[in-house]
């Protein structure tokens, strides 16, 4: 009871600075409990960029939500 299972969506990308981050059709999937982008900077490739929680370990919840987030980024160059 009150148990949340997580999903991280994870950066594609070296180095990036987000400019957009729209989660409103991730949060409306039945069964998710929230949506929240972790960083607006990801440095490393695999960094953890949003999260989605689900209220049951019902993996199609929380993995539609991930694949729902529109996040556009720029690409940075070495040393910004």
């Amino acid at each position: 009871e009150g148990q949340l299972f997580a999903r991280l969506l994870n950066s594609p990308f070296d180095r990036a600075s987000v400019t957009r981050a729209d989660l409103d059709a991730a949060k409306r999937v039945p069964g998710v409990r929230d949506v929240r982008l972790l960083t607006k900077s990801p440095r490393s490739i695999g960094q953890p960029v949003a999260v989605a929680f689900a209220e049951d370990p019902n993996y199609r919840a929380y993995t539609e939500a991930t694949q729902l987030l529109f996040i556009n980024a720029v690409l940075l160059g070495p040393g910004r």
